[in-house]
């Protein structure tokens, strides 16, 4: 009979190992400059998995070397004073599925996608909005490096208020993006690209600054979207900047430009009277394509 009771109560174990997983650790980086690949660069000795929550440490710089790297979440920072860098190597990924944060306000930490095809990707099949938070920045270094957001149609990911998407990358994907920090064309092109849903919220939220620098609202965004963020095309912004409208757009939010060009391709509103969001121009210019109409109420 003992023998009986020792077997079910090993069974129920068994069982319920089974059906309750082992949660993930968390796994903190040790080396001042090194390798997402090198076991000895983390504190438990191995790499992440994709159910670890991943901790980089200022001042330690940590490059993720290969094409398959994956974390449950990342934190760039642990306190928002310094922040470290984490910096995805031209041609590789990582992949996380829950909220993470980039942090460091007196020194701001980053996540770097070096170069073409450095990608930072979510996903989940259950869909539902992950958030990126803190006062750091994700920094593109190339015109073909990614953010990738598949979460499902229904999925969403989300930059708080402090966080900045800048340089120069892709944002796309088959879920949505909700800016609630900045998103920055300098030294290149930002092109918004996610199929299911783009969204703000009010406040300055679009940005073109640089020479040649580009923020292109692609054919890949669903054909109506809504905002309600200003626009501005200043601070160190050329002739040569641009922002370029493939889809129709309405915002609540004003536009200000110093110099550039808006390039409209298809019907673009802006500002709102009430509010008292006028369009502030002090230069540059309107080209808008036959058929269609920019309005700034």
């Amino acid at each position: 009979m003992k023998t009986d009771r020792t077997i079910l109560i090993f069974a129920a174990v068994v069982v319920a190992f089974v059906a309750h997983p082992a949660v993930g650790d968390e796994i903190t980086f040790t080396c001042d400059q090194g390798f997402w690949s090198n076991e000895l660069c983390w504190d438990l000795e191995r790499t992440p998995t994709s159910g670890d929550d991943v901790v980089i440490p200022y001042p330690y710089v940590c490059r993720v070397d290969y094409s398959a790297a994956e974390c449950r979440s990342f934190k760039v920072g642990t306190t928002n004073d310094y922040g470290p860098k984490l910096i995805i190597e031209t041609g590789n990924t990582l992949t996380f599925t829950q909220d993470s944060a980039i942090l460091g306000q007196l020194i701001r930490g980053q996540v770097v996608l070096e170069g073409s095809g450095s990608t930072l990707k979510t996903l989940s099949n259950a869909g539902g909005t992950v958030t990126i938070s803190g006062e750091g920045e994700i920094k593109g270094g190339h015109n073909a490096a990614k953010i990738v957001i598949d979460r499902t149609t229904t999925g969403q990911l989300t930059i708080t208020s402090a966080l900045t998407i800048r340089g120069a990358l892709t944002i796309q994907g088959v879920s949505k993006f909700r800016n609630e920090g900045q998103v920055i064309a300098d030294a290149g092109t930002v092109t918004l690209a996610v199929q299911s849903a783009l969204s703000d919220t009010a406040g300055d939220r679009w940005f073109v600054r640089g020479a040649g620098s580009l923020l292109l609202f692609d054919e890949a965004l669903p054909a109506l979207i809504s905002l309600a963020g200003n626009f501005r095309i200043d601070d160190g912004a050329t002739s040569t900047s641009e922002m370029e409208f493939n889809r129709t757009l309405s915002t609540t939010g004003r536009l200000k430009m110093e110099t550039g060009v808006v390039d409209v391709n298809e019907n673009v509103t802006m500002g709102d009277d009430a509010a008292g969001n006028f369009m502030d121009m002090t230069g540059g210019k309107i080209d808008v394509a036959a058929g269609k109409k920019f309005e700034h109420k």
